[in-house]
């Protein structure tokens, strides 16, 4: 008889349930399965499986002839390692097995799987520079780890340790990983008894009743023969129905005859899937990209303890029943440790296209799928970054604001400018990530040789397309903005973002005599002031620099003349030259408030040798000095003019032009550099 046959029949021997019209079959690409052999209506049970003939942890703690092994097993290691050596034991005396028929349908350790732990040299490269390589690197060690120390325990015992090999425990792992079901989604809450098949004292297998200790209430792993042999398909409706005995398969889509029949895992991601259960599914809509982010600087830490203290976890070893209070108790010497960035809790998620697709009520669809706990984090690097202090806008803490977006800093003045600040972060930590990924293509053969190289490849596509698709996303919420920005209904408002000639364009407007000021002294240093020749000699970012330093002096001498007598104040002016409501202060108000205030302190006491001397970056200094012999030489020429007046500094041009240039400042295809203003 057949091994499918064999275990078909011993599953209804044991009380379990098969629809008349499935059967177990071998196919070619999935391997063991399900399949029809008639049509099957929707609303249909396809099998009941009894927790009896379940196999687990459970079945290690049941009483009989060698459960000192187990037990000292038990003693010291985790459930899911128990499992794995105890199916690995009935694998090594299948005979006398009582899941005999079970594990002859499984592959073979021979055989074994298709996830990393059995790629070749050849395969494995398909996974470089992607998060399953790290993956499988660091479960391959901490499986080995476990492995070491349950062969050191059965030294210990009156047993062939030698059998156990890394081999098989490997497969045994592999096993579990893709076939086994969470016991937390099948037994009770606080259930105290459970059934399972022991040895009794003349060998045979008896039914007996379990009650578990104390450990086994956390969530462990268990197979279901036969219900298990049901592969993958996520657009199935599968349900899992429970009783006090027995776990069951229905399905509510109707079933072809001759067509497999499908479970449906959940949504699961393809580095999922290829890790636990050795395939991949192209265009998966549940696919998605992993964020961690590591240890961040003290003064975020402190801040996202008030606000999201999931991110931190006690110490190792650590006993504190409160670990968020570091305050020490009365009479003792040692603080109550505080909490630990916690790696896991700070893994985000950026999900495929396809799944983010339709859910978006706004102009910036990549942030919609972004956790409101990530935006803020990036916010909060955004402010560290160019200097500025962490807000205590309760925006950034509680309310519909922080959850959405859209509704927070989107709509405010400034919104503009911290949105497209953290989209560049994002931008750069996404294509870092492409970057991983890709340099490696040019070393991959140019097709897959095999069923697991197709896998990965699909895996590694699958990666690439939505870092592509993310970064895209994220430009085009700036493009988004700089088209705002050159509407003439909203230019005028502060957090909008031009290129160099739409800024001009519009200072020109609001102070033709300072714009004519301004361009006749780069003409005079530069042979022309001609913009697009300028740009093409590689002055753009220069340029930007010299003009955002020039509307800050001006603004700065408005308020500081003293009777018209500081140079630069009674340069050439028409009377359309407006003071009071212009673009200039608008800007120059703008960044003084949301931008680099500790900075901006710092240059006005230019005159403060020991305070204006703050630390300029060596490269940024050389760049500074160099655009300050320009501004002497346009002073020579244009005397009266802004170029001469004595707020021009080192300072200014270093931590105010520069740095505005350099966290402002985007380079757009077709429109060059534009800066958010």
């Amino acid at each position: 008889m057949a091994a499918t046959a064999e275990l078909e029949q011993w599953l209804k021997a044991y009380g379990g349930y098969l629809h008349p019209a499935v059967r177990l079959d071998h196919d070619a690409s999935t391997g063991i399965c399900l399949r029809a052999t008639a049509a099957i209506p929707p609303e249909t049970r396809i099998c009941t499986v009894p927790f009896s003939l379940s196999l687990s942890y459970l079945n290690a703690l049941a009483p009989g002839p060698d459960v000192t092994i187990w037990e000292m097993l038990s003693a010291n290691l985790e459930p899911e390692v128990i499992s794995r050596f105890f199916l690995l034991h009935q694998y090594l005396n299948i005979e006398d097995s009582f899941w005999k028929s079970y594990i002859a349908t499984l592959p073979s350790p021979s055989a074994g799987f298709d996830t990393p732990f059995y790629f070749t040299d050849e395969d494995i490269v398909w996974l470089q520079g992607t998060d399953v390589e790290q993956a499988f690197k660091t479960r391959a060690a901490d499986w080995r780890q476990k492995w070491v120390a349950g062969v050191e325990i059965l030294k210990t015992a009156d047993l062939s340790w030698q059998q156990y090999t890394w081999e098989l425990f490997v497969w045994a792992a592999s096993v579990y990983t893709s076939r086994s079901f969470a016991s937390n989604t099948l037994l009770r809450p606080n259930y105290t008894e459970y059934s399972a098949y022991r040895k009794d004292g003349t060998g045979l297998w008896q039914l007996c009743s379990l009650q578990p200790p104390e450990s086994v209430k956390e969530p462990f792993a268990m197979l279901f023969p036969v219900m298990d042999a049901s592969n993958h398909s996520h657009s199935v409706k599968a349900e899992w129905s429970l009783d006090e005995t027995s776990f069951g398969l229905s399905l509510w889509n109707e079933v072809k005859a001759g067509d497999q029949v499908w479970n449906n895992y959940g949504p699961k991601p393809n580095d999922e899937l290829l890790m636990g259960y050795g395939f991949c599914i192209p265009g998966n809509p549940f696919d998605r990209v992993a964020m961690t982010l590591k240890a961040l600087p003290p003064i975020i830490e402190a801040r996202l303890r008030q606000t999201n203290p999931q991110l931190f976890s006690l110490p190792p070893n650590s006993t504190s029943s409160n670990p968020f209070q570091s305050s020490s108790a009365e009479g003792s010497s040692s603080k109550t440790p505080l909490p630990v960035w916690n790696l896991t809790a700070a893994t985000f998620y950026l999900p495929g296209p396809q799944y983010r697709k339709g859910h978006y009520s706004h102009d910036m669809p990549f942030w919609r799928s972004c956790s409101s706990t990530l935006i803020e984090i990036l916010f909060y690097l955004f402010f560290l970054e160019r200097g500025i202090e962490l807000p205590n806008d309760p925006a950034f803490m509680t309310g519909p604001e922080r959850k959405n977006i859209d509704v927070g800093l989107y709509r405010r003045a400034y919104g503009c400018r911290y949105i497209m600040g953290v989209s560049r972060i994002m931008i750069r930590q996404l294509t870092s990530r492409l970057t991983k990924i890709t340099q490696f293509d040019d070393t991959l053969p140019a097709q897959p040789q095999n069923e697991r190289q197709g896998n990965a490849k699909i895996y590694r596509d699958g990666q690439v397309e939505i870092l592509k698709t993310g970064i895209g996303e994220l430009t085009s919420v700036i493009h988004y903005f700089h088209r705002r920005g050159n509407n003439e209904a909203l230019n005028r408002f502060p957090g909008t973002t031009h290129t160099l000639s739409s800024a001009l364009s519009a200072y020109r407007l609001a102070s033709p005599s300072r714009h004519r000021a301004f361009t006749t002294g780069l003409r005079h240093v530069l042979g022309t002031a001609e913009l697009a020749a300028l740009c093409d000699a590689g002055w753009e970012a220069d340029i930007w620099t010299l003009w955002l330093c020039w509307i800050w002096v001006e603004v700065a001498s408005r308020s500081r003349a003293t009777s018209g007598t500081e140079v630069g104040n009674n340069d050439e002016r028409d009377e359309d030259d407006d003071d009071d409501d212009d673009e200039v202060a608008i800007w120059v108000n703008s960044l003084s408030k949301a931008y680099l205030p500790s900075v901006l302190a710092r240059v006005r006491a230019f005159d403060d040798d020991d305070t204006a001397a703050g630390a300029v970056e060596e490269e940024t200094a050389a760049k500074a000095e160099e655009l300050l012999a320009l501004v002497r030489e346009a002073a020579q020429r244009r005397p009266q003019s802004l170029w001469a007046s004595p707020w021009w500094s080192e300072q200014l041009v270093a931590l105010w032009g520069c740095r505005i240039v350099v966290h402002e400042g985007y380079e757009m295809e077709g429109a060059g550099l534009v800066v958010c203003l």
